[in-house]
């Protein structure tokens, strides 16, 4: 065999090997995210769920598994994944999502219409005028769309965490310092977001996108109270602690 035929058959094996490695990540990934059972049967399908077209940007989703054979495809699995998640734990209460993020006086650097009621529609009761401060007291996120990390590789966090082939999360809320609030095997934990194609090596791929919608309530000096949806982020001063 010359010495050109041995480097083509070298870049042929090198190649397949790559996509042995790709096949194999993708069928932890599927079977991670329930597609399918050990058994290699399908699984049940869930009950429909429905959530807000826009919403708090959430983790970013560069890895999308496509149907495959015949299998459930990305928005399925997160679907019947939904149906999974207790109902308490879709309303993050009290979550403020983003690094350094407090209730407190915060003041409106441009008009912000106001509700009367968490996730209301129709015309606002008032609107916070540029420049006024005001008192926010609380804040809820409710998830409207399920991301799902489906774990393909071991990963640990020192004794804090750890998950393995086979373990799939559902993304709750952002906490900060690129940590999430996340739901696994019936508990919510911390943890750091390990997942996404720009973490190498990969060892997680995301499937479905994470929706959200963010309402701050808030009182004024007055004694008006109200709520206002908060995402993207309202432009506001004294949120931020950090700043």
């Amino acid at each position: 065999m010359s010495r050109l035929e041995r480097m083509e058959r070298m870049g042929a094996d090198v190649r397949m090997s790559r996509v042995t490695r790709k096949l194999a990540l993708l069928g932890l990934v599927l079977l991670a995210a329930g597609c399918v059972d050990g058994s290699g049967e399908r699984a049940a399908e869930p009950a429909d769920t429905a959530g807000a077209a826009d919403s708090l940007a959430g983790p970013t989703t560069p890895a999308q598994p496509p149907a495959a054979g015949g299998e459930e495809d990305a928005s399925a699995v997160a679907q019947r994944w939904t149906a999974r998640l207790p109902a308490e734990l879709r309303v993050r209460r009290g979550a403020c999502p983003f690094e350094c993020c407090t209730y407190r006086q915060w003041t409106a650097r441009e008009p912000i219409p106001v509700v009367a009621e968490e996730r209301g529609e129709g015309a606002p009761i008032f609107t916070i005028t540029a420049g006024t401060a005001f008192r926010a007291d609380s804040g809820n996120v409710h998830l409207t769309g399920i991301a799902l990390v489906a774990v393909a590789d071991s990963v640990r966090d020192a004794d804090y965490w750890a998950f393995g082939p086979g373990d799939t999360l559902i993304v709750l809320d952002y906490i900060g310092e690129g940590h999430y609030n996340v739901w696994h095997d019936g508990e919510v934990q911390d943890v750091a977001g390990f997942w996404g194609a720009e973490r190498m090596p990969l060892v997680a791929s995301l499937i479905g996108n994470y929706e959200a919608q963010w309402w701050v309530h808030v009182t004024m000096p007055d004694g008006r109270t109200g709520w206002f949806r908060n995402d993207p982020p309202r432009p506001v001063d004294g949120a931020d602690a950090c700043a």
